[in-house]
Parts: C-alpha cells; structure tokens; sequence
C-alpha cells in the first residue's frame, strides 16, 4: 500500500482536487458515508464519526465514551483499515 496521508474537509475547492497527488483529501460529507457503510458496530460508526468527521482528540473520545484512550486508538486504527480499503 503506498504511502498516504489523509486530509479531511468540509469544503473541497476544485483548484485542491486537481492538485492531489500524494495526497488524498475526502470530504467530512464522504467520510461519514463511508463509516455508515462500512463500519457494522454501532458503538464503533459513533468513535469513527467523532474522530474522523468531529475532529475530536482520542482522549475527549476516551471519556465520552468511558474507555481507555488505548481502546479508542485500537477501534479507529482498525476501522480506519476497513475504511482505506474502500476508498
């Protein structure tokens, strides 16, 4: 698998899009389709879409959720894996 580095936004102007290369941008609309699509555990679809479409940090995760910022850590790297292969 190459070397990616994703980027989130609400708002993708076309001069960005055309201007990718080594990078891949997906928008918070996509992303949250993606995690509704593919991500089955309903307690894993709500850390993703805090994560990944809130921008919230794992240990503001870890709390609302009443878990270790370990176990948050671990359910987004696996998700996300699940993520990238459908992208």
């Amino acid at each position: 698998m190459p070397d990616v580095q994703w980027n989130w936004k609400a708002e993708i102007t076309e001069e960005e899009e055309m201007s990718v290369d080594h990078e891949k941008i997906i928008s918070v609309s996509k992303m949250s389709a993606l995690i509704e699509e593919w991500i089955h555990k309903e307690r894993d679809r709500a850390i993703m879409k805090r994560r990944f479409c809130d921008g919230i940090i794992y240990a503001q995760i870890a709390e609302e959720f009443d878990m270790s910022e370990r176990q948050i850590k671990r359910i987004c790297y696996e998700n996300f894996e699940k993520l990238i292969n459908h992208m």
